[in-house]
């Protein structure tokens, strides 16, 4: 069994624990909900045929959405936390010179998957520090016309800790404002490469620094439901492990929408 499906499985576990656990029995609040991250995409790939092939790369779009799960404990010092992004689609356009007057056009169709993990640990009344660890994969199709036509994929896993700061401040009895910022240490595996009609390859990449910050607003919509809104960036170094390689990173910015139910 692959560890995505051990994660998922996981995940769904914990949560039929938590909605079946009698309230009598349980210490501290526990948290169920979804969110999605609707962001544009600036991707690695694009910045790099920009950089050695003279290529254009449109700003690309998509999603993400999956289910959070979080635990406080009852005086609020520690908390834990984990999103499953396990839902998405992520489209960008691209084009690049053929070498004989003509134009290659490309169509980059990404599937990305973010499983994070955090503990939190509130040291002032409004500022807590956390620590977490982020699972990312990604499946990229590139489909190209002209030369060299067809549909060529590119897949990479990366193995993500993170650190950081996050405040929250009550405007009022039912708002809430919240921001966190987090510096990324980005472990990649192989990227793997499947071109029609070759064997597959791959290719070294180097470890990457990245930031990933969020700012939003929370409101108490009842005793017991959340919703919230909030607009996140995220960026991570991707390079291949090549001599004098062009600076690449994967960038994604865009509008965050969820809402948890508080047991």
């Amino acid at each position: 069994m692959s560890l995505i499906k051990r994660t998922s499985i996981i995940a769904l576990a914990v949560t039929c624990i938590i909605c079946v656990m009698p309230a009598q029995g349980r210490a501290g609040t526990f948290i169920v909900g979804a969110k999605t991250w609707t962001a544009m995409w600036d991707s690695w790939m694009g910045q790099n045929m920009e950089a050695t092939a003279g290529g254009e790369a449109e700003l690309g779009i998509g999603i993400m959405a999956g289910p959070v799960l979080g635990y406080q404990t009852d005086e609020g010092t520690w908390s834990v936390s984990a999103a499953i992004m396990a839902l998405s689609y992520f489209k960008q356009k691209m084009e690049v010179p053929d070498g004989g007057g003509g134009t290659v056009n490309m169509d980059a169709d990404c599937r990305r998957m973010d499983f994070d993990f955090a503990v939190n640990y509130a040291f002032l009344t409004y500022f807590k520090v956390f620590a977490g660890y982020k699972l990312q994969t990604y499946k990229t199709e590139y489909t190209m016309t002209g030369l060299g036509a067809g549909t060529y994929t590119m897949k990479m896993m990366g193995h993500i800790p993170t650190v950081g700061l996050a405040a929250v401040y009550p405007l009022t009895d039912s708002l809430i404002a919240g921001i966190q910022a987090g510096f990324l240490y980005a472990v990649l595996d192989d990227l793997k490469l499947e071109a029609p009609g070759q064997p597959d390859d791959s290719m070294n990449m180097k470890n990457g620094l990245g930031f990933n910050a969020e700012i939003g607003l929370n409101y108490i919509l009842m005793e017991n439901v959340m919703i919230q809104g909030g607009f996140r960036y995220q960026q991570v170094q991707v390079v291949p492990d090549q001599p004098n390689p062009p600076k690449s990173s994967d960038r994604f910015f865009g509008i965050t929408l969820g809402a948890v139910y508080m047991i």
